[in-house]
């Protein structure tokens, strides 16, 4: 009874909220790439390729994960699994920043995406269904991602700056000690609120997984999602600095800045495309709003030819805005699931969604070592390894003509 009373009293946005400062330290671990390159490249002797590789471990380690990982959340303690989970992957942090060793910096990178990547959002997404009405859904799950997009604003500038003055070892040991803190206060907010009609739900786990995967529907919006994100894991998590100081040719210290506007433009862009959603009455226009903002800043972008840092900065902030659109994915599962499958489903779009980026990445890194080594003069050039990112746009807006409305709640 005293347990119950605690629930009832317990504020929803400080539950899910609380439950969201994981999203943010695992955005961080993924996203921090992007001001470490050269570090990392010079201490290890590795090239573009391997630094890509090393970096999608990461990735991998959460697609590998992330369906067993819906799967447990649809059946057991989201709180239990946040602190087990964040833990674990706290000190797979400690451990990255300790190692010399290519290869066992390449495993803890791939144990920080087992522990940190499939459990972050699954978790929010799930406590997020569990406390607020499926009306406000879209607006939450945007307040979420803008929570995990403070993550990657703080791996660009900020952990530069740590990086500069005490080396990137240091910088990560410091990144710990802050997932320390945050862990804690995820101790003394975060719990779970029982639903009694998913407790008397004894469907076996294979079945579940099969009944998400069997609907149509929920492929087109992961699939979707994954081309919409696609920005994310090429130029925010990893290749932003190195496009922008190659074709550009700004400095390291402006191009954190400037790719710094993309996680930015999400934290707005977030819960304006879940306020969208909801004056529209629509999933499918906010998001073809996206793609198609996307695809035309991305054509800028990759094309366009010298300009002031500014002008940069305000395209990669809209770019962020227009990207925002896929986070509409989230409410929309939840709307064509059975509650039991919420987590689930999420966690298919989370494997389609990091996946696209895992696969991604070296291939990016890749083509970024071809045209080096082709010692091509012109930075023009350098525009062919991204070509990727507006083809993926354009795909996402053919998706979405063909997707079904989802708002109005399950059916």
């Amino acid at each position: 009874m005293r347990s119950s009373a605690k629930l009832k009293i317990r504020n929803p946005w400080v539950v899910v909220l609380s439950a969201s400062l994981f999203f943010v330290f695992e955005f961080f671990q993924s996203n921090m790439f992007n001001v470490l390159e050269p570090h990392i490249m010079q201490e290890f002797n590795i090239s573009s390729t391997h630094l890509s590789f090393l970096a999608s471990f990461h990735l991998w380690g959460t697609v590998l994960f992330l369906l067993p990982a819906g799967l447990l959340v649809d059946r057991l303690s989201v709180r239990k699994l946040i602190l087990v989970a964040m833990g674990s992957s706290i000190l797979f942090t400690v451990a990255f920043s300790q190692t010399h060793s290519f290869q066992l910096a390449s495993l803890f990178r791939l144990l920080v995406g087992v522990c940190a990547g499939p459990f972050c959002v699954v978790s929010a997404m799930k406590l997020s269904s569990q406390w607020f009405p499926l009306n406000r859904l879209s607006f939450v799950t945007g307040c979420i991602v803008s929570m995990g997009m403070l993550g990657a604003v703080c791996a660009q500038i900020p952990m530069l700056w740590l990086v500069t003055h005490y080396g990137w070892r240091s910088a990560i040991l410091v990144d710990a000690g802050i997932g320390a803190l945050l862990w804690a206060i995820i101790y003394l907010n975060v719990y779970d609120k029982p639903d009694p009609k998913a407790a008397l739900d004894r469907t076996p786990l294979a079945i579940r997984l099969k009944q998400v995967v069997s609907l149509f529907d929920n492929w087109k919006a992961v699939l979707c999602a994954s081309a919409m994100n696609l920005p994310i894991p090429i130029f925010g998590s990893l290749f932003a600095n190195l496009f922008l100081n190659e074709r550009y040719g700004f400095s390291r210290d402006v191009a954190a800045g400037i790719s710094s506007m993309l996680f930015i433009g999400m934290i707005v862009g977030s819960p304006l495309m879940g306020w969208l959603s909801g004056q529209w009455q629509s999933r499918k226009k906010p998001m073809m709003l996206g793609a198609v903002t996307s695809l035309v800043v991305l054509l800028g972008v990759l094309l366009g030819d010298h300009c002031a840092s500014w002008v940069m900065a305000t395209a990669f902030f809209v770019l962020g805005v227009g990207v925002s659109g896929h986070t509409l994915v989230y409410p929309y599962l939840a709307e064509t699931n059975a509650p039991q499958l919420t987590a689930t489903a999420i966690a298919l779009a989370g494997v389609a969604l990091i996946g696209g980026g895992a696969i991604a990445q070296p291939a990016v890194g890749y083509f970024i070592d071809v045209v080096r080594s082709a010692s091509i003069s012109s930075a023009n050039d350098f525009v062919v390894p991204f070509a990727l990112l507006p083809a993926a746009q354009l795909l996402a807006v053919l998706i979405i003509f063909f997707m079904k409305e989802s708002f109005g709640g399950r059916r």
